[in-house]
């Protein structure tokens, strides 16, 4: 009833392959909690006079098994629909209640609640298979039941969730690892100790730091068959089906003729099975539509009516879903359940690469593996943390699986990550409708300009961080721009009184070296998305210019070249002011020239036997007989150079030494 694609499978590659990848650390980090791979052991706690049965835990820290203090059931363990289990216990009523509850809830608030519940169940115990000891076994929605076997553990003195339970119920805490060995007092106080140490309480094993205990636990429980290795993930498998009406059609039919082939094909001889794939196999009668009629699309009807079934609506249109089978040619029926919305967005980046091809409607859509291959990957992807673990890991995947059967050359489709921040409302809260803190950008385009909206949203901050709406800050922003205009015209002007260009006048020095400063800073802000320090260095080289009186017309020209990617509108009119005949869209980026972005000074490190004794600023080029006149004349060296030097040792441009 639901299709479901195997992401699971691609467990291990999603999380390797992200150390490549120049993405936030953050996001990295989400995705690999998401997929949440754990290393460790399945142990069985044995029910207490029931040696031949047992609640299996997993567990990454068998190191503490000897702290367990009890053992806690998710409540969609199987026991728990057990009835000979259930009747065992003593207040059945009370534990039946408490998981309804729970199955009730879903995961996610399960996992954020703060507040920590479950109930006892009274009369079943469970053997510590290190200790022996007794422990109670409880159920909590802390625990999910597709994670692990669905049971755990607990340790409150090195799992800060269990700590919390425990201290709610009033559990025994009891220290196993201790982090500052071999004190074995080690006094729990407001939280779990999480890392490692050496293990005390633990009989044979105590002495041994956590990470060799880990190993040697498990062998020992391994040989008498009460633990065994296992590596779990929290992330599962993606449910791809939808029952509704919309999104892309699923390209499957379903073909009784061909289940009834593939049934008869399972019980015959190995040749037989080779006529059917592995899929159709797996899914006797489901047959994939054949590649010259993708895609498929959605009927186009003027309404679409519930069909009263736990059915999509499409179910309902007879003359779409009743269809001939592209194996055998016989009666067939397609699947009415569509995508989901993240499908059509896992590889949208790549019908990007190729849409140029796409002229007309009736052209037939073509997989041009030059063109992708050419711009894949994508370079620099600008998008919200939100889908981190949804569109962002899907993607991915979706991508690898292209690349796995030869469509895609790069195993992944995002090179580089830049998560953006909020614009807040002017009372500092999330824009939305219902607060009523919107702002509308089409009245800010019309009161200031598209470019002073632009250049105020830059300038409000790093791109990263999230940012309250200031009304005032696009009117700064509106004056800026309108200054770079009347210098532009007014310098470009001939009959102009103040003419501030001169094609043939040469700057002075300072403004040679501030212009060149200005478009090494812009360059590298732009290329690492600091556009706020981009439009600052801007708006002070503004100011110089402002007091300048002449400028050369090249040296304007690069200005506004430097100004168009933040405000192409204002900075294509000015170009074309300048006579210029083409578009800025074509003209090369301007380089700056090393040599006069150099600092003419140095910080000199003056040292005393090799120890920092001052440190001053001082010219550079100077000579070694020069660098130490400046020193000896430092009031800091005074009682030190009383002495005879010995030595000098000069490093130019950097130190001076002297050995005394």
């Amino acid at each position: 009833k639901q299709w479901v694609l195997k992401i699971t499978a691609y467990a291990d590659r999603l999380l390797s392959d992200l150390e490549n990848l120049d993405w936030p650390q953050r996001v990295k980090e989400m995705q690999r909690n998401w997929i949440g791979k754990s290393e460790g052991a399945t142990i069985k706690f044995r029910f207490n006079g029931k040696p031949e049965s047992a609640i299996e835990v997993f567990t990454t820290r068998p190191d503490t098994l000897g702290g367990v203090s009890y053992v806690v059931l998710a409540p969609e363990h199987p026991l728990l629909d057990k009835k000979e289990f259930l009747d065992r216990i003593q207040n059945k009523t009370e534990v039946q209640d408490y998981i309804a509850r729970a199955r009730n809830r879903g995961e996610r608030e399960r996992q954020e609640n703060k507040e920590k519940t479950g109930v006892e169940l009274k009369n079943i115990e469970v053997i510590n298979p290190l200790s022996q000891e007794k422990a109670p076994v409880w159920v909590a929605d802390y625990v999910l039941g597709h994670y692990g076997a669905g049971a755990v553990m607990a340790v409150p003195a090195h799992d800060q969730r269990d700590f919390e339970f425990a201290q709610k119920f009033n559990l025994p805490i009891k220290i196993v690892v201790c982090p500052n060995y071999p004190e074995t007092t080690c006094p729990i106080l407001n939280e779990a100790h999480e890392g490692d140490g050496r293990l005390v309480s633990s009989g044979q094993f105590d002495g041994l730091p956590s990470q060799q205990a880990k190993i040697k636990i498990i062998e020992w429980l391994a040989s008498q068959n009460l633990a065994q290795k296992k590596v779990n993930y929290k992330l599962r498998d993606w449910v791809f089906a939808r029952q509704r009406y919309w999104g892309e059609p699923i390209p499957l039919v379903f073909c009784p003729n061909c289940k009834k082939n593939a049934e008869q094909a399972m019980l015959q001889s190995d040749s037989k099975r080779r006529n059917f794939s592995q899929g159709e196999l797996i899914n006797p009668g489901w047959i994939a539509v054949s590649e010259k009629d993708l895609p498929v699309k959605l009927p186009k009807i003027k309404s679409y009516q519930p069909t009263g079934k736990a059915e999509s609506p499409l179910a309902a249109i007879k003359n779409w879903v009743n269809v001939k089978c592209p194996r055998c040619k016989g009666a067939a029926r397609r699947e009415t359940n569509t995508m989901p919305q993240w499908a059509g967005s896992n590889w949208y980046y790549i019908a990007y690469t190729i849409s140029q091809k796409l002229k007309t409607k009736n052209q037939n859509f073509k997989w041009d593996k030059e063109k992708i291959n050419y711009w894949l990957p994508v370079d620099v992807y600008v998008g919200g943390v939100e889908h981190a673990v949804l569109h962002l890991l899907y993607a991915r995947f979706w991508h690898k699986v292209l690349y796995d059967i030869g469509i895609v050359a790069t195993k992944e489709p995002f090179a580089k990550l830049v998560n953006q921040g909020l614009i807040l409302g002017p009372d500092g809260q999330k824009m939305s409708k219902s607060r009523g803190n919107v702002v509308n950008p089409d009245e800010m385009v019309k009161n200031f300009g598209a470019d002073s909206l632009r250049l105020y949203e830059m300038f409000m901050g790093p791109l990263e961080e999230t940012k309250p709406w200031d009304p005032r800050g696009i009117v700064g922003m509106q004056r800026f721009l309108n200054r770079i205009w009347n210098l532009v015209l007014s310098a470009n002007n001939e009959s102009a009184t103040n003419k501030r260009i001169r094609k043939f006048e040469k700057n002075s020095l300072f403004v040679d070296r501030l212009l060149h400063k200005t478009i090494k800073k812009v360059t590298e802000d732009i290329q690492n998305f600091h556009f706020n320090t981009a439009i600052s260095a801007l708006m002070i080289l503004a100011n110089e210019l402002e007091n300048q009186k002449s400028l050369a017309i090249s040296d304007w020209a690069m200005v506004i070249k430097l100004l168009f990617p933040l405000a192409p509108h204002l900075s294509q009119e000015l170009w074309q002011l300048l006579g210029k005949k083409t578009l800025l869209d074509y003209e090369n980026w301007p380089n700056w020239n090393p040599k006069l972005i150099e600092e003419e000074s140095f910080e000199l490190i003056v040292q005393i036997n090799g120890k920092l004794r001052a440190a001053t600023s001082a010219k550079k080029g100077i000579s070694e007989s020069e660098a130490q006149k400046i020193a000896l004349e430092l009031p800091q060296l005074q009682k030190w150079t009383s002495q005879k030097i010995k030595k000098t040792i000069f490093v130019p441009d950097k130190l001076i030494n002297f050995v005394i």
